[in-house]
């Protein structure tokens, strides 16, 4: 499914992967995103299984932008806690001005809530397992936030990419 050049792809990480990042959330290091104690991530790290499977799928998925020459900045396995959601926000913000496209892959779908949204384009998707979901992060027509999970725990990969070679992520 496309609109407005949100990509949904469903059945994108194999069975396989899926449990394999769920079992490295459940068996990893977990730190606080931003200043968020609700959501926890797990960065890129050299030799790391986290950094391989990222790094997998990063490749992957930089196969089905339209965009020829897209490079990832970077990546992390999260994990969403009840409670937890975004504001709106654009990811290209103070600082990251460069980057132009944002990915985000579902490891799970059984818990409640935690749908991604983007307000200016009436556009609301409940993620499900294995999907993976592909926009623009450059412009404000791409303002987008996630609703509050309220029940269980929301996992997912999520990437970040620039046209810039010199941003790339030198473990990617």
């Amino acid at each position: 499914m496309t609109l407005n050049k949100i990509k949904v792809i469903p059945n994108f990480i194999s069975k396989e992967d899926i449990q394999l990042g769920i079992d490295y959330i459940n068996t990893s290091k977990l730190y606080h995103f931003k200043n968020n104690d609700l959501v926890k991530i797990i960065p890129l790290r050299k030799e790391e299984l986290g950094t391989e499977l990222i790094k997998k799928y990063s490749n992957k998925v930089l196969k089905e932008h339209d965009e020829p020459f897209l490079y990832t900045v970077e990546g992390f396995i999260s994990l969403w806690n009840t409670g937890s959601y975004s504001p709106l926000h654009l990811d290209n913000h103070h600082k990251f001005e460069y980057l132009s496209h944002s990915t985000i892959i579902y490891l799970n779908d059984d818990y409640e809530g935690g749908e991604i949204y983007f307000p200016k384009l009436d556009f609301e998707y409940k993620p499900k397992c294995g999907d993976v979901i592909i926009f623009p992060c450059d412009s404000e027509e791409y303002l987008h936030g996630v609703k509050e999970v309220t029940q269980g725990k929301r996992m997912t990969i999520a990437l970040w990419h620039s046209s810039l070679v010199e941003k790339k992520h030198p473990l990617l």
